[in-house]
């Protein structure tokens, strides 16, 4: 819990590798999970590991081969993953590099093999590979408060990290955009997005609301089912509708099994099944196998 609050990814990375659990709640209620998300770096680690299910002394699979008691540890995520033998390691970093903390440089260009990969930890036996989904244009700016606030918590504890930059995963503080801006930008990313060149995506739901509160929601023009969706650089920023069909799909899948039952990270493409107004489509494909946490 304190590695977590003064931000310590190496002090985090020591304790997972010899097994420390993540969801122990302290005496204030308080979870290592929970205060993760004023750390994008430390929110992957501890989301890796919390999804292995590892426990001090417990036997290891070998994410190639599956033999028990695998010793050697993969140093990019912070021990979640573990090899029976330096062999298995090489042969299976093809498929573990796009979700491995030190092979996230250059992801973007294999999010679909990533979104296979994952589906062992995402995506359901319900749902379909792909859904196209309808997506509209964002044009607000969003604001990097989340990385602000946790480097201000970890400069009042008295953290390493503490200062004026917002840590190693840097996304812009803000982009400033008006609809024919974020259009334009839409139209950019969907013409490089191709199936062979995905895009990973972040997908945020609200809360389930209650009856009362959809309709004061409602009534106030705020629409209770529509989800937030952008990738790392906000050159995709746009508003998913989640109260029906394949949108509905991935809210649930979020709710059910993503990030605190509040956000999941998918791969993203636009091909000819995605409609247009002009060059800026109005659909995207998703792979419905999440992905592991991703610092964005």
């Amino acid at each position: 819990m304190c590695a977590v609050m003064v931000s310590e990814p190496r002090s985090v990375r020591l304790l997972l590798k010899h097994g420390a659990r993540t969801d122990i709640k302290d005496n204030d209620g308080c979870e290592a999970l929970g205060l993760s998300r004023f750390n994008m770096e430390i929110q992957s680690m501890l989301y890796k590991a919390h999804e292995s299910n590892r426990r001090p002394g417990e036997q290891r699979q070998c994410a190639k081969c599956g033999k028990e008691g695998a010793k050697k540890a993969c140093g990019g995520c912070g021990g979640a993953i573990n090899y029976c033998s330096r062999e298995c390691q090489m042969a299976h970093w093809p498929t573990h590099k796009l979700q491995c903390r030190s092979g996230q440089a250059g992801a973007a260009r294999g999010a679909t093999a990533a979104a296979s990969a994952a589906g062992c930890s995402g995506g359901s036996p319900e749902l379909p590979h792909e859904v196209v989904v309808p997506i509209k244009v964002e044009s607000r700016a969003l604001l990097n408060t989340q990385a602000t606030f946790g480097n201000t918590m970890a400069r009042f504890a008295g953290g390493s990290n503490a200062g004026p930059r917002l840590g190693k995963h840097k996304p812009p503080a803000t982009l400033a955009r008006d609809r024919h801006s974020g259009a334009k930008l839409l139209a950019q990313v969907a013409a490089r997005a191709t199936k062979k060149n995905a895009i990973k995506i972040k997908i945020q739901v609200l809360p389930k609301p209650s009856e009362q509160s959809r309709k004061e929601m409602m009534q106030m023009g705020l629409s209770p089912d529509s989800m937030l969706c952008y990738n790392e650089d906000r050159s995709l920023v746009c508003k998913i509708d989640g109260s029906a069909g394949s949108g509905l799909q991935i809210a649930n899948l979020i709710r059910e099994r993503g990030i605190m039952g509040l956000k999941g990270y998918f791969a993203a493409f636009f091909d000819d099944r995605c409609a247009r107004e002009g060059d800026v489509p109005c659909e995207m494909v998703i792979f419905t196998s999440m992905l592991s946490a991703q610092p964005f």
